[in-house]
């Protein structure tokens, strides 16, 4: 959560600052979907990707180490299984 100043609270909850300041978002995903996502983004070749701008392989990139920091790599059937809840 974040501190009434904007600034992080010591749990790493949200960001909350001022117009225009960068800071830290928090994104919630159903955890099946972040399965699938980490599983995609790891095996993606972000240098072929068909991007507009250098800026969003580097978001990419920082989701990926976002998710790679809360999941563990998933097992095969880990990975059939969340793929079978999002997309049944």
């Amino acid at each position: 959560m974040a501190a009434a100043d904007g600034r992080r609270d010591e749990r790493g909850a949200g960001w909350s600052g001022r117009r225009g300041e960068i800071g830290f978002v928090d994104v919630r995903l159903w955890s099946a979907d972040a399965v699938v996502l980490f599983d995609w983004l790891m095996g993606a070749d972000l240098d072929r990707l068909p991007l507009d701008h250098p800026s969003q392989r580097q978001a990419l990139a920082a989701l990926l180490g976002g998710l790679g920091n809360v999941l563990d790599v998933p097992s095969r059937a880990q990975l059939d299984e969340a793929r079978s809840q999002v997309s049944p």
